[in-house]
């Protein structure tokens, strides 16, 4: 069954997925138009374990996503903006990550979702 436009709330789905990591990947690459992501998996040793943070850095042409202790088994989750498509639409990623697993043993399920508003 082909889905026709999807939209959450005033937000316009232009991707949607889920990846499952093997052990030992640090990372996921997604592109969308001329934009280029990776999401970044860092765990800091539980002595300097502050809780999750994330922070973000244009490396090259990446928009590099750096999520620290976001190792969860129950899940964490972000949203926000990270490009604009043309002069009046605004690209959200959202997504949730659950990880199984421990020390360098962890697999996780990402499953996200690009949105896209339009300036009103």
């Amino acid at each position: 069954m082909g889905l026709g436009r999807v939209k959450v709330g005033d937000r316009e789905v232009v991707g949607s997925g889920a990846i499952v990591t093997h052990p030992g990947d640090k990372f996921i690459e997604f592109s969308y138009e001329n934009l280029n992501y990776r999401i970044v998996f860092d765990t800091k040793p539980p002595e300097a374990n502050k809780g999750p943070s994330i922070d973000f850095e244009i490396v090259d042409d990446w928009l590099e996503i750096r999520l620290t202790n976001f190792d969860n088994s129950l899940g964490s989750s972000w949203s926000g903006e990270v490009g604009n498509i043309g002069p009046d639409q605004k690209l959200d990623l959202s997504f949730s990550l659950h990880t199984i697993g421990y020390g360098d043993n962890l697999s996780r399920t990402v499953s996200f979702t690009f949105t896209l508003k339009g300036d009103d």
